[in-house]
């Protein structure tokens, strides 16, 4: 990665963000930690106070002035933490090395007295003294002592919670880096991908990105969005070339008729006839593409908007009454099974087309007489419409082949069709998310549509 782009990288912004915030909680932390032992060691300080003035006016000497300055003189001649200063009831000072301008006010109060000085160095900075007034009944007592211990202590906790702050800050900033370039290594990896991709590679698909299920779920979902993409495109290619294969033989017939009847037909009648064939090829071209748009539009979602529940048992009554007396015309024998109360969610219409489309094909590729079934039923949670024939069926290695736009079995190239209808019935049933499968009814074709659960809506029809 160079400069310029490592500078603008989100690596670098992740390691300044992981820094910030770390700085700042850090900062916190240890902020309030000091706040915490900070007022600890106050309050230690004042109950040592309370403690040391409970002490000195034991044995009721708070009442003998002489006795409690002894007891003072006494104390102050130890190595004790504490100082003292005794004062009668005009204000002077009977004991004590406190300075005599320290408060006799009842309570908690601060001095500050002199440094002490010793070989070494001279002290200019005072030293605060915090003191504990006590009245008593000829005068004041007063006990202080130094608060140099808790400014240390306060200093030591600031020191501690600045590098400590510093420290987590670089700790962040190194690990928000690392895993910065980490995952911007391998987007790189993803970005490698894409590049190839969008240089024709479809079939390339995007690397692991790691860091976490959520990316790998982004990974999943991007290649399962670029398989769609190449089935479309490998889609579009066979319909372009389909589409080009198949409108040449009726756009040719038609051509050569026109010329035909150009050159060889003299006679009113002679063009008409050749007008009605050739207006018959140009109903049949118009038909292929409006197929095609529609398998488009369905394919586009179109149709989603206006899905409602829908009688499974309706759909199949509706189908079979209309088309029983075609097939009786033909030959053709059927039969209706409908077994299922159930409500389909999706468009009437379509449905209707699908079935219809289906049955149109048993009837129009059968050999002889057939006998078709329409039956609905239920299997678990899903709905399943089906289509079953006793015609000649489809060879097994032709079914994943034969909802194909224009694709035709080699003894149907002979009857009425374009190759759409199966196309038509796949398109539908993808819009409504339905599994279509084909297979053989030994003899025949079985064409099952199964809604699963999101599908179908278990209200009773009444």
């Amino acid at each position: 990665m160079t400069g310029p782009r490592f500078l603008a990288s989100s690596a670098l912004r992740l390691a300044a963000a992981f820094a910030l915030i770390f700085a700042l909680g850090g900062a916190l932390m240890f902020g309030a930690f000091q706040w915490a032992v900070t007022g600890y060691a106050n309050k230690s300080l004042e109950d040592d106070l309370r403690v040391e003035t409970r002490v000195l006016l034991a044995d009721g000497v708070a009442s003998d002035p002489d006795g409690l300055n002894r007891r003072v003189t006494a104390r102050s001649r130890i190595a004790s933490p504490f100082a003292y200063a005794l004062f009668d009831g005009t204000g002077r000072r009977l004991g004590g090395q406190l300075p005599i301008d320290v408060s006799r006010d009842p309570g908690l109060s601060q001095v500050a007295v002199p440094a002490p000085s010793d070989d070494e160095a001279v002290h200019d900075e005072p030293i605060l003294v915090r003191t504990l007034a006590t009245s008593l009944p000829q005068g004041t007592l007063v006990v202080g002592k130094s608060t140099h211990a808790v400014h240390e202590l306060q200093e030591w906790m600031a020191e501690i919670a600045f590098w400590g702050a510093a420290g987590m800050a670089v700790l962040a900033a190194v690990g928000g880096l690392t895993v910065g370039l980490i995952l911007a290594r391998r987007l790189d990896k993803v970005n490698v991908a894409t590049t190839r991709i969008m240089q024709g590679h479809l079939g390339d698909r995007l690397p692991p990105i790691g860091l976490g299920s959520e990316f790998a779920t982004l990974r999943d979902n991007l290649n399962r969005m670029l398989e769609r993409l190449e089935a479309s495109m490998e889609a579009m290619r066979h319909v372009s070339s389909d589409i080009a294969h198949d409108l040449r033989t009726p756009l040719n017939r038609m051509r050569q008729r026109l010329e035909h009847a150009r050159e060889h037909t003299g006679t009113t009648k002679g063009l008409q006839g050749a007008i009605d064939q050739a207006l018959t090829d140009l109903d049949g071209a118009l038909d292929i593409f409006a197929a095609l748009l529609r398998i488009a539009q369905i394919e586009a979602g179109t149709g989603r908007e206006t899905f409602a529940p829908v009688s499974a048992s309706g759909l199949v009554r509706r189908v079979f009454e209309a088309y029983q007396p075609v097939a009786d015309q033909a030959g053709h024998t059927m039969a209706l099974l409908a077994d299922s109360d159930r409500m389909i969610l999706g468009d009437e219409d379509l449905l209707i087309q699908m079935l219809s489309n289906l049955v149109e094909n048993a009837i129009v590729h059968a050999d002889g007489p057939i006998h078709i079934i329409i039956e609905v039923y239920d299997d678990g949670a899903s709905t399943v419409l089906c289509v079953r024939d006793t015609g000649s069926g489809i060879p097994d290695e032709a079914l994943p082949k034969v909802t194909r736009r224009f694709f035709r079995l080699d003894h149907s190239r002979h009857s009425p069709g374009s190759g759409l209808g199966l196309a038509l019935v796949a398109a539908i049933a993808a819009l409504h998310d339905a599994d279509l499968v084909l297979g053989s009814n030994r003899p025949g074709l079985t064409a099952r549509i199964a809604f699963g659960q999101d599908g179908v809506d278990r209200t009773s029809p009444e």
